[in-house]
C-alpha cells in the first residue's frame, strides 16, 4: 500500500508538469481549495493528495505544516522519494513563508547534494523561459538552499476530507479577458480527451474543438456538438473530473 500510494501521489504531480497561470496567485489550485489569489505552491500539494484520496496536514500554509509535521518527528535531513521539501527562500516575495515541493529523485543526493522536484508556483528555471512563478515545473535543487524534508506516512493512509467543488457559470466562459473558470474547464478536458498549449484561461479555438470533442464523448446529440460551452455538456464534464460543478 505505501509503495503504491507514494506512486500514486508523484503521478499525479507529474499529470499537472506544464500548467501555468494567467493571472499572479490565481490558480486551479487555489480555487480549487478556496484561496484564490494566495501563494499556491502549497495548494499545488495539497489538490495532488486530495485526488488520490490521502489525508494529511493541509500545506496550505507551508510554515504552520511545518511546525505540526516537526512536533510528530516527521521532518528528516535526508530525502525520499514522495516527500515534501521545504526551501529556505519563498517564490510569492521577500519574508513569505517558505517555498515547497515535492521531492521525485534522490539518486543524486549522497554524491551530490542534489534532488529532482516537482513544485507549483515555480519558473521553469529556463533562461529563455524567464523567471516568473507561474506553473508547474520539475526543478533540480542543491542541499544549500534546502531546509529540510517532510515525510508523509504512506502507511497510514487515510480517507482525504471533502474538498470543496468551485462552482462556475457558462458566462465565465465567454468572457474575452483570462477567468479562472476557462482554466478549470480547460483541465477537465485535458483529462478527458487532452488539451496542451493553450492560452490559459481563454476558451480560444483549440479549447473549443477539444471541447466538442467532449460533446461527442459525452453521448451529446450531433446538433450540439459544435464545441459551444452549453449546460448538458458541462454538468456531465464535472461529474466526470470532479473539478467544478455548474450553477444552476
Amino acid at each position: 500500500m505505501s509503495l503504491a500510494k507514494r506512486n500514486e501521489f508523484l503521478a499525479k504531480a507529474e499529470s499537472y508538469l506544464g500548467y501555468s497561470t494567467v493571472r499572479p496567485f490565481e490558480s486551479i489550485f487555489g480555487e480549487r481549495l478556496g484561496f484564490q489569489g494566495m501563494p499556491w505552491d502549497g495548494a499545488f500539494v495539497d489538490v495532488c493528495l486530495f485526488e488520490c484520496g490521502m489525508e494529511s496536514t493541509s500545506f496550505f500554509s507551508t510554515s504552520v505544516a511545518l511546525a505540526d509535521y516537526l512536533k510528530r518527528g516527521r521532518f528528516h535531513v535526508r530525502p525520499k522519494r514522495g516527500d515534501i521539501v521545504y526551501l529556505e527562500t519563498s517564490t510569492s516575495g521577500d519574508f513569505h513563508q517558505p517555498h515547497i515541493g515535492i521531492v521525485v529523485a534522490t539518486d543524486k543526493w549522497d554524491k551530490d547534494g542534489i534532488v529532482e522536484t516537482i513544485e507549483g508556483m515555480v519558473s521553469s528555471g529556463l533562461v529563455r523561459k524567464g523567471d516568473s512563478n507561474d506553473g508547474v515545473y520539475r526543478r533540480t535543487r542543491s542541499r544549500y538552499e534546502i531546509l529540510g524534508f517532510v515525510r508523509l506516512d504512506f502507511n497510514n493512509v487515510k480517507k482525504a476530507a471533502s474538498v470543496s467543488i468551485p462552482v462556475i457559470n457558462a458566462g465565465q466562459l465567454r468572457l474575452p479577458t483570462p477567468h479562472p473558470s476557462v482554466e478549470l474547464v480547460q483541465q477537465a478536458l485535458d483529462k478527458m480527451v487532452g488539451l496542451r498549449r493553450v492560452k490559459r484561461g481563454i476558451f480560444d479555438g483549440k479549447t473549443r474543438t477539444a471541447y466538442a470533442q467532449w460533446q461527442r464523448q459525452a453521448g451529446l446529440p450531433a446538433s450540439l456538438c459544435d464545441g459551444n460551452p452549453e449546460q448538458r455538456g458541462l454538468i456531465k464534464l464535472g461529474q466526470a473530473t470532479g473539478l467544478f460543478r455548474l450553477d444552476g
